[in-house]
């Protein structure tokens, strides 16, 4: 009877030495596991409570309203495209004739200064427009 007893004991002894390992040192599989096993749970609970939530309608694109203009023709007839062209080719020339005298106007101010005999060191000037407006902004003269 000696040895039942000493078995039985045996028995618990190594059935609470397991169990303390177990709960010490858990294997990478077992970590694995419940990492996969957490993720899976979240997703579905994610899952339902989409699913469970209310219908919630998104707003909706409204198209743009025509405009309240009537369509105009698409063909324009040839004398008035014609005016139209002539208009654009009066601008282009004019702006390059005018691009052309400040070029001059500048080239002649060079020479007058660098004329000089008083001064020895050559001085550019620049009268372009938009230089001047930002020189007087800046305080420079």
């Amino acid at each position: 009877m000696f040895q039942w007893v000493k078995e039985l004991l045996d028995i618990r002894y190594e059935y609470s030495e397991r169990k303390k390992r177990l709960r010490e040192v858990p294997c990478k599989s077992c970590e694995t596991l419940k990492i996969a096993l957490e993720r899976a749970n979240y997703e579905r609970e994610q899952l339902l409570n989409n699913l469970l939530k209310p219908n919630v309608v998104p707003e909706r694109l409204v198209a743009p309203t025509p405009s309240s203009s009537p369509i105009g023709r698409r063909h324009i007839p040839w004398p008035v495209k014609q005016q139209q062209l002539e208009l654009e080719d009066k601008e282009r020339a004019k702006a390059i004739r005018d691009f052309q005298e400040n070029l001059k106007r500048e080239q002649e101010l060079k020479a007058k200064i660098t004329s000089r005999s008083d001064s020895a060191i050559p001085i550019e000037v620049n009268t372009n427009p938009q230089t001047e407006e930002l020189e007087r902004e800046l305080g420079i003269n």
